[in-house]
């Protein structure tokens, strides 16, 4: 827990010192931060997310503005570390797959889901990672679609909190 004091970013700072009374066993690390940091799969894959966008240094999908990396990447890196033995194969095809299914999310609901005020990355940026992390786990099409489903049900990700930070 001492390295969460130096981490670089105030919003992932505020994020894991709100959070770390739920913290489970370390088996992902938290990237981009001073000093070396692990936390449980889930927390590290959020607590990476906001830090992969808080300064919006993202790459762009440019039909949609997606932020396709961020969301995929967050949950897929911190999956894998836990689960392990994953070669570089199995981690570029499932960031892809990700990615791909992100992008053709938001193509479908673009740009009337972001004129009514959808912040699309959030919201298609779940579907990504689930399809994303699916892929590592190798899971069925069925629990895939669960996946998918969940993710697309549990968004957020409303433009007004833009620059909130």
């Amino acid at each position: 827990m001492s390295s969460a004091r130096t981490l670089c970013l105030p919003a992932a700072y505020l994020q894991h010192q709100t959070l770390s009374p739920f913290f489970g066993s370390p088996t992902a690390s938290l990237l981009g931060y001073q000093g070396a940091s692990r936390l449980d799969a889930q927390h590290a894959a959020l607590i990476n997310g906001i830090a992969s966008h808080v300064h919006d240094y993202d790459d762009t999908h440019l039909d949609t503005i997606i932020h396709p990396t961020g969301p995929v990447a967050s949950a897929l890196l911190a999956v894998a570390e836990w689960r392990g033995s994953i070669s570089g194969k199995q981690l570029v095809t499932a960031l892809v797959a990700g990615i791909e299914a992100e992008c053709k999310a938001g193509l479908a609901v673009w740009p009337e889901h972001y004129d009514v005020g959808w912040h699309i990355t959030s919201t298609v940026g779940s579907i990504g990672a689930a399809v994303a992390v699916s892929k590592i786990l190798d899971l069925s099409p069925t629990k895939t679609t669960h996946a998918i489903g969940l993710a697309a049900t549990q968004v957020t990700g409303l433009r007004e909190m833009f620059g909130s930070h």
